[in-house]
């Protein structure tokens, strides 16, 4: 019907400021209760823009509410412009409940992503990702996957890049 179309558009807008629906930020900032709310009310789980509520939850350590998106259908190899996914997102920051969540989810921890940032071309790695910024505990949970030999040298290279010796030290 007519109604529902118009509080479907209503319930996936988009704030000008930001880009973002109502799941997105509620999914950033650990509203569990907003986003049940929200994807009960019809909200769409995965934007067409790349950045998903999935990926904003996962890099703000939001265990439930990352949970509640994909039980939703959320999906977890979604790449960003950036060229970031959930993975990828929550390596970086160290969030290691989340790894382990998309992990168990099927999260590729071999995928290799292509973006631009900051006008440059760029290529991500959930490994590779975590050694760069040190986040150790990630590092042992992508290493205890069915990962491959390019994806292993590449994350070495990155922890000697970033000088973080202790990833370093368990890609070895």
């Amino acid at each position: 019907s007519a109604a529902s179309d118009v509080y479907k558009r209503q319930v996936d807008h988009k704030d000008k400021a930001h880009d973002a629906t109502a799941l997105h930020h509620a999914s950033q900032e650990g509203q569990l209760d907003c986003v049940r709310l929200l994807l009960g009310s019809g909200a769409t789980v995965d934007g067409s823009d790349g950045v998903t509520s999935l990926m904003l939850a996962c890099k703000g350590g939001r265990l439930e509410c990352a949970r509640t998106l994909i039980k939703s259908g959320a999906a977890v190899e979604v790449v960003s412009a950036k060229g970031n996914t959930p993975l990828t997102s929550a390596c970086g920051k160290g969030h290691a409940a989340c790894v382990r969540l998309l992990l168990a989810s099927r999260a590729k921890p071999d995928a290799v992503t292509h973006g631009v940032q900051d006008g440059e071309e760029v290529e991500r790695r959930p490994l590779s990702t975590a050694c760069s910024n040190g986040q150790v505990e990630c590092v042992r949970l992508i290493l205890n996957e069915n990962i491959c030999q390019e994806t292993m040298e590449d994350a070495l290279e990155a922890a000697e890049a970033f000088e973080e010796p202790e990833c370093a030290a368990l890609v070895r």
